[in-house]
């Protein structure tokens, strides 16, 4: 499927073919995003034209939440060892993977799903399930109150 908008891109990166390990097809579905981003945005040198605008943003660093004024960077260089390097950064497949779970269980701590007096609890499973994540190990189904 060609993705014509980055809409399309993005809802294709919350596909579970593109986070979930062993999901069906989800080699094809991660090479079918990168070329719609290539497609979209190109792949040629890095120059004033290829900077990327970060937006302002809230994140987390050791346990505080931090905000981030925007900013514009270089898009990350392309290496073959499955790691993505962006200025002094190095971020491993597996971080990107556990960073997309931690987005999606964040949603859900925040959404309706789960009930008001079982939101801290949520929250606190959200961030014990991506630092078992991170460092490769098997973490707990995310906690929602039933």
């Amino acid at each position: 499927m060609p993705f014509r908008t980055e809409s399309d891109l993005i809802a294709a990166m919350k596909n579970p073919r593109y986070w979930k390990v062993g999901e069906p097809g989800r080699e094809d579905h991660i090479e079918a995003v990168t070329k719609g981003w290539e497609r979209l945005f190109g792949d040629g040198p890095r120059s004033e034209k290829s900077l990327v605008h970060v937006r302002e943003h809230t994140r987390e660093n050791e346990g505080k939440l931090v905000h981030v004024d925007a900013y514009d960077r270089h898009p990350p260089e392309k290496v073959d060892d499955g790691a993505v390097r962006g200025g002094e950064q190095s971020i491993s497949s597996r971080a990107i993977e556990c960073e997309i779970i931690r987005i999606q269980d964040e949603e859900v701590c925040r959404s309706g799903r789960v009930r008001q007096e079982f939101k801290a609890q949520c929250w606190k499973s959200v961030y014990e399930r991506n630092a078992l994540c991170r460092r490769g190990l098997w973490y707990p189904p995310l906690f929602m109150g039933y």
